[in-house]
């Protein structure tokens, strides 16, 4: 019997993630987290937010930023106060 073939559609990237996602692949960290942080603030309630803010902690944990991972996680506690936060080692 063959394996049946799962049908997923793509997902469309924002330019904003796409953007980030560029500028981390080329070295570029610090912009990265700088069109983040801007693009998020502008629009914390955006459809793609979580993706963006995925994006922002793995530069973040690529950086070894604890401290700003930490404050990252208190935010996201804070204003999404569904989220558990997250114990960091």
């Amino acid at each position: 019997m063959a394996a049946k073939k799962s049908k997923s559609t793509p997902v469309a990237l924002s330019r904003d993630y796409q953007v980030s996602l560029a500028n981390f692949w080329a070295g570029r960290q610090r912009t990265a987290i700088e069109h983040l942080s801007k693009v998020l603030a502008d629009d914390p309630d955006r459809e793609d937010q979580f993706l963006l803010y995925r994006l922002w902690i793995e530069i973040l944990a690529d950086l070894g930023e604890a401290n700003t991972l930490h404050s990252l996680n208190e935010h996201l506690a804070f204003q999404h106060s569904g989220i558990r936060s997250l114990e960091f080692t």
